[in-house]
């Protein structure tokens, strides 16, 4: 998947190592405090259909319900093991709202992200090996207020990306609003 600091070569089998790792820390901690979880997207596929990792996948897909994302946070905040570390717009406003809910990281790693250029991680915790945490709700019952919520969304992507990405300014209220979204 890449080179360490020394030249050497990672493999795919050592980076997901790490991402269990992860895991097992973020599932501590959910255990503990009570707060349901699943894997997601990806992961799921791989579980799945490879009985465990997507031999090229660089990451694990969490999900959780939106309703539990502050406490969450909360928990985290209170009982993540210092070796690891999570952003989160709940807990640092320089968060991508155009990323997962929250990613979590394991502070003795790096990664480089791909989007790193055109949307980079402004937070300052590091940019360590991550699991994504993403949040889900349901979908509102009526189609007027489904297609109100996409729209808006839709709508402010767009500015987001323009000012965040290419202009490098921090578009505070830009965000909020997607982040309601």
């Amino acid at each position: 998947v890449g080179l360490d600091e020394n030249g050497n070569p990672v493999s795919s089998h050592t980076l997901h190592q790490v991402i269990l790792m992860i895991i097992d820390e973020f599932k501590r901690v959910c255990d503990k405090h009570n707060i349901p979880f699943a894997l997601g997207f990806g992961s799921a596929l791989g579980m799945y259909n490879y009985k465990g990792f997507i031999p090229w996948d660089d990451d694990a897909d969490l999900v959780v319900n939106v309703d539990d994302l502050e406490r969450l946070a909360k928990a985290l905040e209170e009982d993540l093991s210092p070796d690891f570390t999570f952003e989160c717009y709940e807990n640092d406003h320089r968060y991508l709202v155009l990323n997962p809910s929250m990613k979590i990281r394991y502070k003795h790693s790096y990664i480089k992200e791909a989007n790193s250029f055109f949307l980079p991680n402004r937070c300052k915790k590091g940019s360590g090996i991550f699991i994504d945490i993403c949040a889900f709700s349901n979908v509102p019952a009526d189609l007027k207020t489904h297609t109100r919520l996409r729209r808006n969304a839709l709508f402010t992507m767009p500015y987001y990306c323009f000012l965040d990405g290419v202009l490098r300014i921090h578009p505070y209220l830009t965000k909020k609003r997607l982040k309601k979204f």
